[in-house]
């Protein structure tokens, strides 16, 4: 029971640490290749571009190489384009039939981990190419013609960033715990995770959609008060199975907000594609990072419930660390520390 508490004491200090670390940042990459040109449109979030130079380094945020060189931009214009985010807009002339390769050279500046949805398109809006890049690559070939690269690279990489972000959000990782904390019977559990899952997957869609908004700013803390509610509930050992799921379900409709802030980073809900797609695949990911972390953590929850000491002291102690670490997180978000 000790050495419980101690690592739980050690993850949720971890958990708080972590959240406090800067993100690594979503960008969008929009390239529409003519017979004669290729105009593109990289979108930034504001807070990713601190300390940068962005006019003078502009026009080597997409570098263009082929057979006979590095290309260098028409023109390039740097300027707002949607609230707290910044464009940069290139204009490359081609030569008939030219295949160059694109490098995005912004990515190696920006925070490590920083990702950056490509989609590039001709004219008419069929799908060349769809990537999700990092620093570690960053290049896509740039073809004349359509081919089979966007309806076969795009959904696994929307499926693995799924995975990802539901492991390195400790928010949501820290709220399913201390949920499945709150539950006596893998039939309670079964019911608590269908209700978030239910939950987030609803909100998810219809903010993807542009069917509903909620500012990050008034999410992110609401994320955070339900991590400290959902502790004070298993603390208190109160609410009934129905209510509780009833809450749970609320509060992964936030959550599920909170999803969606990655695909908006990414510009799916804004581009011209179909956001069907990476939308399923996105939440299908998800949906395997949390069944991951359950098939985990519950077994070990249920066996350690057979025990008296558990349910008197440790379900109240790691209630109590998990709701600290939430009432850390909602202030830091509430005064904006």
């Amino acid at each position: 029971m000790r050495v419980a508490l101690t690592l739980l004491a050690i993850l949720s200090l971890t958990l708080a640490d972590a959240a406090r670390a800067h993100d690594p940042g979503l960008s969008s990459a929009q390239l529409r290749r003519a017979a004669d040109r290729l105009e593109t449109l990289l979108e930034f979030h504001d807070a990713d571009l601190e300390g940068l130079d962005l006019v003078s380094i502009a026009s080597q945020a997409l570098i263009l190489e082929s057979g006979r060189g590095t290309i260098e931009p028409l023109s390039v214009e740097v300027a707002p384009t949607r609230e707290r985010h910044t464009g940069i807009h290139l204009v490359h002339a081609l030569e008939p039939g030219e295949e160059p390769t694109a490098t995005l050279g912004l990515i190696e500046r920006l925070p490590f981990g920083h990702k950056t949805y490509l989609r590039l398109q001709r004219p008419d809006g069929a799908p060349l190419a769809e990537r999700i890049l990092s620093a570690g690559a960053a290049r896509v070939a740039v073809p004349f013609a359509a081919g089979r690269e966007a309806s076969v690279q795009a959904p696994w990489h929307f499926f693995a960033l799924g995975i990802e972000h539901l492991l390195i959000g400790f928010d949501h990782v820290l709220f399913l715990l201390v949920v499945l904390l709150g539950c006596a019977s893998l039939r309670a559990a079964l019911r608590m995770v269908s209700a978030f899952t239910l939950g987030h997957s609803v909100s998810l869609a219809a903010a993807t959609h542009g069917w509903l908004h909620l500012s990050s700013d008034v999410a992110e803390p609401i994320i955070a008060a339900s991590i400290v509610y959902m502790a004070g509930l298993a603390l208190l050992s109160s609410g009934r199975a129905r209510e509780r799921a009833t809450l749970t379900f609320a509060f992964g409709l936030v959550h599920g907000l909170g999803f969606a802030g990655v695909l908006a980073g990414l510009g799916v809900e804004s581009g011209t594609g179909g956001v069907a797609l990476p939308l399923l695949s996105f939440n299908l990911g998800v949906e395997v990072g949390q069944l991951g972390i359950a098939s985990l953590v519950l077994p070990a929850l249920l066996s350690l419930r057979r025990g008296r000491g558990f349910g008197r002291i440790g379900v109240p102690a790691c209630a109590g660390l998990a709701g600290a670490v939430g009432l850390v997180w909602l202030v830091e978000r509430t005064l904006g520390a």
